[in-house]
């Protein structure tokens, strides 16, 4: 496991346990420690996870966008599907 997959996983782990801060810490690490785009949509992601579960749906879908739209101009068409849903909830909820 890469160190910036341990972030990912690291940061599950914590919002497993409802330890929302350390896992968006973890996953902002993950943006500063990669230039991976397929390791950046993910932490994206998982960061509008975190803000939709703090009822921030503003923040939380302005996070997920910027998930869609670094996939769709790298190519990345199932990041780009994985971000929409997770932008898709935040309306939805």
């Amino acid at each position: 496991m890469t160190d910036v997959r341990a972030h990912i996983e690291e940061g599950l782990r914590y919002q497993k346990l409802g330890m929302l801060d350390r896992a968006l810490r973890e996953y902002e690490r993950t943006l500063e420690a990669s230039n991976d785009p397929v390791l950046r949509c993910e932490g994206l992601c998982r960061q509008a996870h975190v803000f939709r579960a703090w009822w921030q749906w503003d923040r939380a879908g302005e996070i997920a966008r910027r998930g869609v739209d670094l996939a769709r101009t790298s190519g990345l068409p199932q990041q780009e599907a994985e971000a929409l849903n997770a932008e898709a909830i935040v309306y939805v909820e």
